[in-house]
């Protein structure tokens, strides 16, 4: 879960098919913030097409709160749900909220629940986009592969209306692909998307807002960013596997593959050196624990030979050094 510091009691977390995605850091990300005075947690998550998710969001009654209540909306690639209120009865008690879906559409074609789900982001070169496509792109790229939190102090209001369409139900399409130059040296492959769902037909209601802040600014942002695996390690956030840390992972039947593999591949080498030698018995040296780097049948003579050092002893015979020095 992430927490911020200077304000104790409040936490967010993302879950991804339900289960809480294992999060990571980057100390300079802190720094990129549109509110630059707001409390601000940054961290990064996985996503894996196809993965459903929701937004967990917890006020326990350490919070201290400086308004009447406080209320929240989520942002998921820019694009922002309705407030959610705290009831007033949870002022000093735990108040927790899951949000998986928002509304979408509009007054003439009706209304959906979409149901948030990570999907593939196709990444398109400049020359592929015209004009008009380039620029609409270039301003929604920057929000691409964020999911944020933002908290808001508010004043009561119990009056409940009408939604005119445009005050949160979200009617564009949504980002399928992105230029390349508009992410920027981000590394992202994934998208938010939405999974509808039928929903009442009339306009959906929502309480009046009325923000404590006449400039109505947040007071709190938790910001998950998103990426694929690769994307992940491309930006530095979590290391690449080393080999061994590959193998730990791996199954038994995977490691008697890839033993059977290595077996076969000396083999090979040893058929070519075999055939190699035509003016006696081939006499090769090797180093203990030191692995074969090419397998020989995918060389050519010269190219294998010229890898490993060889010279004639009297008798005749090549002796090849399979070492690595």
């Amino acid at each position: 879960m992430a927490v911020i510091t200077e304000l104790p009691g409040l936490e967010a977390t993302i879950l991804v098919n339900g289960a809480a995605a294992k999060e990571y850091i980057d100390d300079s990300a802190d720094d990129e913030q549109d509110q630059p005075d707001c409390p601000t947690v940054v961290k990064y998550i996985e996503s894996v097409p196809g993965a459903s998710f929701s937004i967990r969001f917890v006020k326990d009654k350490k919070f201290r709160h400086s308004s009447h209540h406080i209320a929240y909306k989520v942002a998921v690639d820019g694009i922002r749900t309705s407030l959610l209120h705290a009831d007033r009865t949870s002022r000093n008690k735990r108040w927790e909220t899951t949000r998986k879906e928002m509304t979408l559409g509009n007054p003439k074609d009706g209304y959906k629940k979409g149901r948030f789900r990570f999907a593939k982001l196709d990444v398109v070169n400049d020359d592929d986009l015209s004009v008009e496509e380039k620029k609409n792109l270039f301003e929604q790229a920057k929000d691409l592969g964020t999911l944020k939190v933002l908290v808001y102090h508010m004043k009561p209001d119990e009056k409940r209306e009408r939604s005119s369409g445009k005050r949160f139900a979200y009617s564009e399409p949504v980002v399928n692909r992105v230029a390349e130059k508009a992410l920027k040296g981000r590394e992202i492959d994934c998208r938010t998307d939405f999974d509808c769902i039928p929903a009442p037909s009339h306009r959906p209601s929502e309480t009046r807002s009325i923000y404590e802040d006449p400039e109505k600014r947040h007071f709190a942002v938790f910001e998950f960013r998103y990426r694929s695996k690769e994307g992940l390690m491309k930006e530095g956030i979590i290391p690449r596997p080393r080999p061994a840390d590959e193998v730990d992972g791996m199954s038994e039947a995977e490691v008697r593959r890839l033993a059977r593999e290595f077996l076969e591949l000396r083999r090979n080498q040893a058929n070519w050196l075999q055939n190699q030698s035509t003016n006696g018995d081939v006499k090769v040296k090797t180093e203990a624990k030191r692995g074969i780097k090419r397998d020989a049948s995918d060389m050519g003579d010269a190219t294998f030979m010229s890898r490993y050092k060889a010279r004639r002893l009297n008798g005749g015979s090549l002796e090849v050094d399979l070492t690595d020095d």
